[in-house]
């Protein structure tokens, strides 16, 4: 990955960016997760809010069908866990 033309596709808790991660490298995409809470604690100070906290970022000439694969991944998600009630 060239450093310039890397973009940010995905924004969420760290369990979403690693499921999205997971979606994009199954597609034989490479991106990065980085997770800005975690690194803060590691460095002696908290910042950031952990729901999200952590990025994704693929090559900008792939950021469009990564992104189009998270949001088929969460829609997917969402309509088998639908009957689900949280909270």
């Amino acid at each position: 990955m060239n450093k310039e033309s890397i973009v940010e596709i995905f924004r969420g808790s760290d369990i979403e960016a690693n499921y999205a991660a997971a979606i994009i490298k199954e597609n034989g995409i490479r991106c990065i997760v980085r997770n800005a809470f975690s690194e803060s604690i590691a460095a002696g100070w908290a910042d950031g809010y952990p729901a999200s906290s952590t990025a994704l970022f693929v090559d900008e000439e792939y950021g469009e069908k990564a992104k189009a694969l998270i949001k088929e991944a969460f829609n997917t998600n969402q309509q088998k866990t639908k009957s689900l009630t949280i909270g």
